[in-house]
């Protein structure tokens, strides 16, 4: 951040504006009238006259410019009272908002003498409005964050928390601005003026647009200063930012090994690594994600299947610490081996233009852009494969091409399954040999780490990617039965609730464990190697922290009813001759006890898979977190990582320096990670430009602070005012600063439904280094309402609901 000394130009809220009016070139500043409360006290009906006489027959703002708000180390913003749409010509309301925003103030004794109240004429039915930061709040990181609504027509919309929707722009300093709209390019140059003329560059700013494209200017304060976890300098970032453009420009280019002329990079398609270690992992999480999953695993697993195989392309990347799927990669491995080149390439081009067209797709991968297998509403792709270049010939021998792979994995769906299962058998007997056997000094402590890292990838996530492959397929057929009219949405959600699963197992056995039906010893033998981050080393399983994940009190309550799987046979039976003769019509040689029979075990085999081969992943953290112990490194600084560095244990003898290496190995990684956590990127990444300036896409919410927390949820609706909120994450739809009383509560986090990176809310929380979700929106929202547990993690923007 630039060390200038300010000019002399803020002071109150309305002293600032006051003061940058006859300076300000880019935006209008309104007139005022300003007083304190002394002055309204001693002659009220004279500043009404004021007013009145200033502001003739139209609607005023009146506001607060008390001197606790805005100040260097606490912004105070939202503390006080603002009332809008005043009527100047009716004198009792206009009094009335007065004594209103002055009651904010506090009680008398409270009220210091350079607390004033400033009105300013109302500007009606706004194009825009919004708040534009120049720094990121958290990290000072030189980016410019611009919440604007452009829908509502109210100057308030963005501060207030209010249940209205918002734009919110990233922008580097360095971006281009031709591109973005004229209104975005207004604030942009608004906020550079007032650099130059505050000589800061960490500004807060409030504006409104007309609908002539006037810019107005209701406030501007520093960014507050408070402390920070860590400090990102402007260069590193920079500098960060231009290799990763010059990355991104040779990675949209044609590949050697793969099919379509470009890409475009997503956290969420395919393997979704957004979900499954965040968006700005630590380099232990993200390297063990590559290593087991995203090198070789993905595109071996669909191999077997007779996909196209892809090998050894990697399919997820990292730009800068932040992983993603390369699109045109997975595109290419969905695509049947035996199809033609020529076809192969028009699917892949329009599967990755679909994606550029429709970002918010990017987490639907498998079911709106690929056709990753046959089903019976096949032909309703046959539109946009058109569209794609595809003649009808090349049509039919794509769906040729699906019908033989999906028919074979259908009717030998026994061999196939069993065969995974056998494998991991395998895995079981092989780990418990390997923890039995291997010496536990570092040089074999890293030796144990790689035999289970390879038995894992070998016994474990190749038999799971076959398996969640085949799991995928089978939603689809229920999908498709669905979208046909054989099965009804009732009918499809109580076929999918009657299979049962390891999920519903663990449901099961926390009700048993609640009810005191099952010991807590007996639930942690077979539960105890999971962790709710489960690559993350730092994350504690259920073993380490049954306090945390049993924390529920005693239920004389019977366990719910256990899954029935004759609930999904009995539906499926109902509508036998309907899906016979759509199978016949289709051209499968399979029959209905094939597609049963394939959908009740692949859906439990992929979450049973995965429960296992956890277990050796499991051991691995908990064997990395030895080998930190003999290096004088806690999990905190082991998890900065990368699994390669640990793995070279097991191929080296040990030598004197290789605590000191760890050490300062992880010191530099940690620092790395920063950079990584302060960086603003898109979830997906469709051009090289993306890098500089994007629009974050409404559904993503603003996460505060870069704090963790796991906690019960208490949902606050309005006018209630719970007794005990300590320890518990607070969900509120919308929070307006009548919820600041939350604070005091020793509360462990807090999600919103609605609110921006501006909101009031994210500058509280941002103040009490509180971890915060603001503005998550209504499906994440409500899921939340119901977990047992949520999951807040600010770092890699993960919340989630656990069981």
């Amino acid at each position: 951040m630039k060390n200038r000394k300010p000019q002399i130009i803020f002071g109150s809220k309305a002293e600032t504006l006051e003061r940058l009016r006859p300076a300000l070139k880019s935006a209008v500043v309104l007139e005022q009238v300003r007083f304190d409360v002394a002055a309204w006290r001693a002659d009220p009906e004279a500043w009404l006259k004021q007013i009145v006489r200033t502001f003739p027959a139209c609607r005023v703002a009146v506001r607060s410019s008390a001197l606790a708000e805005d100040r260097a180390e606490t912004s105070g913003a939202g503390r006080f009272r603002s009332v809008l749409d005043v009527p100047t010509n009716d004198i009792g309301q206009l009094r009335q908002a007065i004594e209103h925003v002055i009651a904010s103030f506090g009680r008398d004794r409270e009220i210091q003498a350079g607390d004033k109240v400033f009105v300013q004429p109302q500007i009606a039915d706004l194009a825009a409005s919004g708040v534009l930061l120049t720094r990121d709040p958290e990290t000072a990181a030189p980016y410019v964050i611009l919440n604007i609504d452009r829908r509502s027509g109210r100057s308030d919309s963005v501060t207030s928390g209010a249940q209205i929707a918002f734009d919110t722009f990233y922008l580097t300093r360095s971006a281009d601005l031709t591109a973005v709209p004229a209104e975005v390019r207004a604030c942009v140059m608004l906020a550079r003026e007032l650099e130059t003329l505050t000589q800061l560059d960490a500004l807060d700013v409030e504006f409104g647009i007309d609908r002539m494209g006037v810019v107005y200017l209701f406030q501007v304060r520093p960014i507050a200063r408070r402390a920070r976890k860590f400090h990102i300098s402007d260069q590193a970032l920079t500098t960060e930012l231009k290799r990763m453009r010059t990355d991104l420009v040779k990675r949209f280019r044609p590949h050697l090994r793969l099919l379509g002329r470009t890409t475009v990079f997503g956290t969420m398609p395919d393997w979704n690594p957004a979900e499954m270690i965040g968006i700005a992992p630590r380099q232990l999480a993200l390297t063990l994600y590559q290593r087991l999953i995203g090198r070789r695993a993905w595109s071996a697993a669909r191999a077997q299947l007779g996909y196209r195989d892809a090998r050894p392309v990697p399919l997820i990347v990292s730009f800068a610490g932040r992983p993603y799927v390369d699109v045109r990669a997975s595109l290419n491995s969905f695509l049947p081996a035996a199809l033609a080149n020529k076809t192969a390439i028009k699917i892949v081009g329009q599967g990755v233009d679909l994606l550029r067209a429709n970002p918010r797709l990017h987490d639907k991968l498998e079911f709106e852009i690929a056709i990753t297998c046959r089903s019976i509403d096949f032909e309703t792709h046959s539109p946009r494969l058109r569209q794609a270049g595809l003649t009808d010939k090349e049509i039919t021998n794509f769906g040729a091409h699906l019908l033989a792979l999906t028919d074979n994995l259908l009717r030998g769906a026994d061999d196939l399954i069993d065969r995974q299962f056998a494998a991991l058998a395998q895995l079981e007997t092989r780990r418990q040999k390997l923890l039995q056997a291997m010496p536990d000094d570092l040089p074999g402590l890293g030796r144990r780490v790689h035999l289970l890292l390879a038995d894992c990838e070998r016994y474990g996530t190749l038999p799971f990617a076959i398996l969640a492959r085949c799991a995928f397929i089978a939603l689809a057929w229920l999908r498709s039965l669905r979208a046909v009219g054989v099965l009804s949405t009732g009918e499809y959600e109580s076929l999918l609730h009657s299979i049962p699963t390891v999920a519903s197992e663990l449901s099961h056995d926390l009700a048993r464990h609640a009810a005191g039906l099952l010991s807590t010893e007996d639930f942690l033998a077979r539960y105890g190697h999971l962790r709710p981050s489960s690559y993350d080393i730092t994350s504690p399983n259920y073993a380490a922290a049954p306090e945390l994940y049993l924390a529920h009190q005693a239920s004389s309550v019977a366990p719910a009813a256990y899954p029935d799987p004759q609930v999904a046979v009995a539906l499926l039976e109902s509508h036998a001759e309907q899906i016979e003769r759509l199978l016949r019509a289709a051209g499968f040689e399979s029959r209905l006890a094939h597609l049963r029979n394939f959908i009740l075990r692949s859906i439990p085999a992929r979450e049973h898979a995965k429960f296992l081969f956890m277990q050796n992943i499991n051991a691995a953290l908990e064997t990395i977190a030895e080998i930190g112990e003999r290096v004088d490194l806690k999990r905190e600084a082991i998890s900065f990582l990368p699994i390669e560095l640990i793995e070279r244990l097991a191929t080296q003898s040990p030598h004197r320096a290789a605590r000191r290496a760890f050490q300062d190995q992880a010191q530099i990684y940690e620092e790395r990670w920063q950079l990584t956590a302060a960086l603003h990127l898109p979830h997906v990444l469709r051009a090289p430009e993306d890098v500089d300036v994007f629009q974050l896409e409404e559904w993503t919410p603003n996460f505060i602070s870069t704090r963790r927390a796991v906690a019960p949820p208490v949902v606050l609706e309005s006018g209630t005012h719970p007794e005990d909120l300590d320890g518990r994450i607070v969900l509120i739809r919308a929070a307006d600063p009548g919820y600041d009383w939350i604070f005091g509560h020793t509360i462990a986090g807090l999600v919103t439904q609605y609110g921006g990176a501006a909101s009031h809310m994210a500058i509280r929380a941002a103040e009490f280094g509180l971890p915060a979700v603001i503005g998550c929106g209504e499906t994440i929202f409500e899921s939340l309402c119901s977990a047992r547990l949520v999951e807040l993690d600010c770092t890699n923007k993960k919340v989630r609901g656990l069981p």
